[in-house]
């Protein structure tokens, strides 16, 4: 099970809160988990959104939560899905 932080939440809020700042900017969030505050960058209008994480399975529900929304994936694509998982 994911767990979506207070500190995402509170960053997707302000991005939202103030979506004419972020629009057509290119945007990166590291360690995106849910990719709650990805998905709120590329709703405020962002060019492009880069979300990183290190698991593919997480960055898997990051693509599926994107995906759900057909619109707003068309209309900002995710660039870049897949980030190597570091050897233990």
């Amino acid at each position: 099970m994911a767990q979506v932080w207070r500190g995402s939440l509170l960053l997707a809020e302000c991005v939202l809160s103030r979506a004419a700042e972020f629009a057509g900017v290119t945007g990166c969030e590291l360690g995106a988990g849910t990719g709650v505050a990805g998905i709120a960058l590329a709703c405020a209008g962002a060019r492009r959104v880069f979300v990183t994480d290190v698991g593919e399975s997480v960055l898997g529900m990051c693509q599926v939560q994107t995906l759900w929304s057909q619109d707003l994936h068309e209309r900002t694509p995710l660039a870049d899905l897949q980030m190597p998982v570091a050897a233990s």
